[in-house]
């Protein structure tokens, strides 16, 4: 009789690198789903709350649909936060945000558009001292943007590192 061969499991996987850390949501955090079961388990139980995420990865390939799942999912868990979308590279669809079912009544974004890391360091910190019941801030993209210095700076004259410490 041939032997069968037991199909695996990621629960049996997971019982057998028990502690490890990705593979068993922190209890010390709380998440939120992220739109992908398998994504999920690659970040520890989904998008932690109250701690920076930074979605990397090449033009056209889903971060910002990654954020609006986000706020999406967001927005189920906490039906009484309200999310803020800073952008700098107009991407945010409120037609598709609208069919995910993010209410977007409860959607706030910046009166201007950010172009420097000041504007950004601003407009989080208005979001934070507005918000009295928690909320999600995603900025679409934290690369797209430049400092004050840089802008100010002739066009052909170097910029980076001018202001950093020695």
């Amino acid at each position: 009789m041939p032997k069968t061969r037991r199909r695996r499991h990621l629960s049996d996987v997971q019982d057998e690198m028990l502690g490890a850390y990705f593979l068993a949501p922190s209890k010390s955090y709380t998440f939120i789903h992220s739109g992908a079961t398998i994504l999920d388990c690659v970040l520890g139980g989904g998008w932690p709350l109250a701690r920076v995420s930074n979605i990397i990865g090449d033009r056209s390939t889903a971060k910002t649909l990654l954020a609006i799942e986000a706020m999406a999912n967001f927005a189920k868990a906490f039906p009484k936060c309200k999310s803020r979308f800073a952008e700098t590279e107009a991407a945010f669809d409120d037609e598709y945000a609208d069919a995910l079912g993010i209410p977007m009544n409860r959607v706030e974004r910046p009166r201007h558009p950010l172009n420097t890391i000041e504007e950004f360091h601003d407009d989080i910190l208005e979001y934070i001292d507005g918000t009295k019941s928690g909320g999600l801030y995603i900025l679409d993209s934290l690369d797209a943007l430049s400092d004050a210095t840089e802008l100010d700076q002739a066009i052909d004259k170097p910029s980076m590192g001018m202001g950093k410490a020695k």
